[in-house]
């Protein structure tokens, strides 16, 4: 895979909740998921009971369900601050 380019937190963060909701949609487990998200040093390093990441990896999934069940409406109807 090559080198992706740096986007704006929010998009990032929209992009790991769309991975996290297709990983979850395909019966991956949360770790799996995790290793399509984030260098797998890192996983292994910081995947432990209660972890930031694990935590981080679960609300993705949970915000993702959010967003296919109709919470995407709300980002239908987000004015940007000016």
């Amino acid at each position: 895979m090559g080198k992706q380019k740096k986007c704006p937190p929010s998009i990032q963060k929209h992009r790991e909740i769309l991975i996290a909701l297709n990983g979850s949609l395909a019966g991956k487990s949360l770790r799996q998921i995790a290793l399509d998200l984030y260098p797998p040093e890192h996983v292994a390093s910081d995947w432990f009971n209660n972890s930031a990441l694990k935590n981080r990896v679960r609300r993705r999934v949970e915000r993702g369900r959010y967003f296919m069940n109709g919470g995407y409406e709300t980002l239908l109807n987000y004015t940007p601050k000016q």
